[in-house]
């Protein structure tokens, strides 16, 4: 038995529910909730001239680096650099989207819709889970080359940093990747058969898989 976005019941069911946190260290998890809210405010305010003391003091531990166009985290725990997505597009509606809360639950879409416009084809889109206090939660994310480092684009939080440094400090769990020329190939499948885009992400070679044997099945049929 099947859901409308051709899934197997099975799968959509144990796809929805929550997926206990691999990581048993709460005191670990406490400091990356708290690293996560810091730089999510962070780049929420940055550009604001007016920022209230709370604010202020919640990003105490960033600064921007006019010398080299970067900005700079660094406490007792993290130390690493990262850019904002909305420094380095162009692009006046997504600019805006990018510095507000507009831009919150869309990393599926968002990071699709940016491998579709990717005109190398050096983009793909990593699926996978970033742990929390009890669950982890499914989470895409853009990974992409340049000038022989690897980097992330998280749009959901308008950051660009490097992969390894994103990996450590969200401990992010990689469960599956597409890239931008298979998701340019199989978009008009997507439509056609409305598959949702976190299963997609997570079954594609699987999907696709199927439907090919399933297009064999109806020739021979036929």
């Amino acid at each position: 038995m099947y859901t409308d976005s051709g899934v197997n019941v099975k799968t959509d069911k144990l796809f929805l529910e929550p997926v206990e946190t691999l990581i048993e260290d709460k005191e670990l998890l406490k400091k990356m909730g708290q690293l996560f809210f810091k730089v999510n405010t962070y780049t929420l305010n940055r550009d604001k001239l007016f920022k209230s003391l709370v604010v202020r003091d919640l990003i105490k531990d960033i600064e921007y680096e006019d010398e080299y166009q970067i900005n700079h985290y660094k406490d007792d725990d993290y130390d690493f650099r990262f850019d904002l997505l909305s420094d380095r597009i162009e692009g006046k509606s997504m600019i805006r989207e990018l510095k507000s809360k507009k831009r919150f639950h869309k990393c599926h879409e968002s990071s699709i819709g940016m491998c579709l416009q990717d005109e190398d084809d050096s983009m793909k889109v990593l699926i996978g889970y970033i742990p929390c206090i009890d669950n982890e939660e499914l989470h895409s994310v853009i990974e992409y080359k340049e000038q022989d480092a690897i980097y992330i684009i998280d749009y959901t939080q308008n950051l660009m940093m490097l992969k390894d440094d994103y990996i450590t400090i969200n401990k992010y769990r990689v469960v599956n990747e597409v890239s931008s020329e298979s998701l340019k190939k199989d978009l008009s499948i997507m439509i056609e058969l409305g598959i949702r885009t976190p299963f997609y992400l997570m079954f594609r070679d699987e999907i696709m898989r199927d439907l090919k044997k399933n297009s064999r099945v109806l020739k021979l049929e036929d």
